[in-house]
């Protein structure tokens, strides 16, 4: 095996489904533990959870599978599933991984550059405030694992599931494939910022926050598309964990 890794090497491997299933299997423990641990300590679970986790699990009840951890099982499922299919070697080289996390903090820091500049422009409020609604006084903890579960179940159901739905029914009606993927990254970017307006935990409608996040959801469809589904997670819990929990400015 080679010792260096060439960037045509990585630009590919980060988009394969062992890559992925490698690098959310952290944060997908993270996330599930996180949030039996903060139960124990009085938390209320379902406020840790987002409407995009909410939902799945939902959806997931509706045919019978009700226990906690049968949504994060099916998501790696996916994963290994796709990965036998491809009959890819089961082989992952370090540096992808490392550079995953690297480049998914750089692509953190770059949403914020974008918020900053729509900040500027609107001259409301700073795009550190951007963030979830966690409720009232959570904990440094709690904020993470809730941030960690946006991450991965927002761009779950919005980008693994519902952008690639709505693009595969357009080209099979006979849609060129660019008008096609531009109205599926369109589609999955408002209902990503539609949704955090919507249900028990709804926010209170705002221009600004829903500009933003529709911004926020080309951005990370734009990742998912070129770059794949791990580092579009990594990028999402790493900016919110950045502006969410550390208070990180630009």
């Amino acid at each position: 095996m080679a010792t260096e890794m060439s960037s045509e090497t990585y630009w590919n491997q980060t988009r394969r489904p062992l890559p992925c299933l490698v690098f959310l299997l952290p944060l997908v423990v993270l996330y599930e533990v996180g949030v039996i641990l903060a139960a124990r300590t009085g938390a209320e679970p379902e406020l840790l959870r987002n409407g995009a986790d909410s939902w799945l699990r939902w959806t997931i009840e509706q045919v019978g599978l009700s226990p906690i951890y049968i949504l994060p099982v099916v998501l790696l499922a996916v994963f290994v599933s796709w990965q036998c299919y491809t009959r890819e070697p089961w082989r992952i080289e370090g540096e992808v991984m490392l550079g995953m996390l690297g480049e998914s903090l750089v692509l953190a820091v770059a949403l914020m550059v974008v918020g900053r500049i729509q900040d500027m422009a609107f001259h409301r409020i700073e795009a550190g405030k951007i963030v979830a609604s966690l409720g009232s006084s959570p904990t440094t903890f709690q904020e993470l694992v809730c941030y960690v579960g946006a991450g991965i179940y927002e761009e779950t159901l919005f980008r693994l599931l519902l952008l690639p739905a709505v693009y595969y029914c357009l080209t099979s009606i006979g849609i060129p494939t660019s008008a096609s993927m531009t109205a599926a990254m369109t589609a999955s970017a408002l209902a990503f910022s539609g949704a955090h307006h919507v249900g028990p935990m709804a926010e209170p409608f705002v221009w600004f926050s829903f500009i933003f996040r529709w911004i926020a959801g080309l951005f990370f469809a734009s990742v998912f598309v070129l770059r794949g589904f791990g580092i579009a997670v990594g990028a999402h819990a790493a900016y919110d964990i950045l502006v969410g929990v550390l208070q990180f400015e630009l």
